[in-house]
């Protein structure tokens, strides 16, 4: 990896969370404009309350504010969070094309913290009359 990406994902880390489950554990990213927490609606459907961990260990019991199902997203909102100076930057998907590199920073099943190189397949793909972005991603019901 070039060094300007190696420091990108490495500042990225600050905000990025293991939340766990009973089951496993997931990654999501902290919203510091909104002292939020962003994961998916699948992650907390069956749960109302759990903690968060930092890279340091740290937890933090959480509370859920807002689901959509349908989109698969949710927004928690975590009380006394160590404050950080790292914003993430979030972008319009337009701006990908096929064959972009993404990267994935998560805490995979109970793993320690993982960065993963994706490659973007398509930008374009419909399902259900939804525009879904395709990745060469393994597929299997967590991503």
């Amino acid at each position: 990896m070039e060094t300007n990406i190696e420091n990108k994902l490495h500042n990225i880390w600050e905000v990025v969370y293991k939340i766990i489950t009973p089951n496993w554990s997931w990654s999501w990213f902290y919203l510091k404009k909104y002292n939020t927490i962003v994961t998916n609606y699948h992650v907390v459907k069956w749960v109302r309350q759990l903690c968060i961990e930092d890279k340091e260990k740290n937890r933090y019991l959480w509370k859920v504010i807002f689901i959509n199902p349908e989109n698969d997203i949710s927004f928690i909102k975590v009380e006394n969070i160590s404050k950080t100076n790292i914003e993430i930057e979030i972008s319009d998907n337009t701006l990908l094309n096929t064959r972009d590199e993404v990267y994935v920073l998560w805490y995979p099943f109970w793993l320690p913290y993982t960065i993963t190189k994706w490659i973007i397949s398509s930008k374009d793909q419909i399902i259900n009359w939804k525009k879904l972005i395709q990745t060469d991603a393994a597929v299997n019901p967590w991503n």
